[in-house]
């Protein structure tokens, strides 16, 4: 038998409800819509800072480490704040190449 599925409100592992969640993505989507320059420099800056720690950990002995449980939050609600259609994006140009560079590593 399956364990019932939580509610959308049951807490997640990091005792965080699927409620705070959904707040806290439509603060952020609010933000980057009233400041996009600065909403899109500001993740920019994350993504590359993401790379820079991949590329270091791809170089050291021990290897890489998964991003944590915030980035991964964070990474999942990038293509809801900026178009992802566009061919070539300042925020979602790098956020791929990452995903791609993380994920073949």
């Amino acid at each position: 038998a399956h364990a019932p599925a939580p509610s959308p409100s049951a807490p997640g592992p990091a005792g965080l409800d699927h409620e705070s969640l959904d707040a806290a993505t439509e603060a952020l989507f609010a933000i980057a819509q009233d400041m996009p320059d600065f909403a899109g420099q500001e993740v920019l800056r994350w993504i590359l800072d993401l790379e820079d720690q991949l590329a270091a950990g791809l170089a050291s002995e021990s290897g890489p480490t998964w991003p944590s449980g915030g980035e991964l939050l964070v990474l999942h609600v990038v293509p809801a704040l900026f178009p992802t259609s566009d061919f070539v994006h300042r925020v979602c140009t790098p956020f791929l190449l990452f995903l791609g560079h993380a994920l073949s590593a």
